[in-house]
């Protein structure tokens, strides 16, 4: 899967409040706040970690 088409698939199902976009994650997917107080390793941990952020968004879209 091209770059693009990640990304397109990734915000079209958050747009449309499926978990398609869970699948996109790599096993070995690292995310981390600019703080750095957040901090998750792994497919499942970024997942439990973002999720809770993504209950409290209404719209998404992509401008370009």
């Amino acid at each position: 899967m091209k770059t693009t088409e990640i990304i397109k698939t990734y915000y079209s199902s958050l747009a449309q409040k499926n978990d398609k976009w869970k699948e996109l994650w790599a096993n070995a997917a690292i995310f981390q706040d600019a703080s750095k107080t957040l901090s998750a390793t792994g497919k499942d941990a970024v997942i439990a970690s973002i999720t809770p952020f993504l209950k409290g968004v209404v719209s998404v879209s992509v401008l370009q």
